[in-house]
């Protein structure tokens, strides 16, 4: 059980993964596409600024990120869990219908 819910999730960051791996290199793109802009018409003061800022999310992110990893795991945790403990309960009902206990 734990086994095929490792599989799901695997396949499922693997999707995000082909949806999203562009973005890094359109990126990198759009900040200096957008920093040649604003230092050709705004100045270079508007453009450290802007810069800053986007820097600054990008930080702010993945500390967000690296904080949040650890309650990402007692999750996956505890899908196992209940995974685990769902196919216990429908073994549970094959034994009782294999009886005849059940109507």
């Amino acid at each position: 059980e734990r086994a095929l819910n490792l599989v799901q999730v695997d396949a499922e960051r693997l999707y995000i993964f082909a949806q999203l791996s562009h973005l890094p290199g359109v990126a990198i793109v759009v900040v200096l596409a957008t920093s040649g802009y604003l230092v050709h018409y705004e100045g270079a003061d508007v453009a450290l600024v802007a810069i800053s800022v986007v820097f600054g999310t990008v930080a702010l992110q993945a500390l967000l990120t690296r904080v949040s990893g650890p309650a990402r795991r007692k999750m996956q945790q505890l899908a196992d869990q209940r995974v685990g403990l769902l196919a216990q309960i429908l073994d549970s009902f094959r034994v009782l219908k294999m009886y005849g206990w059940l109507p």
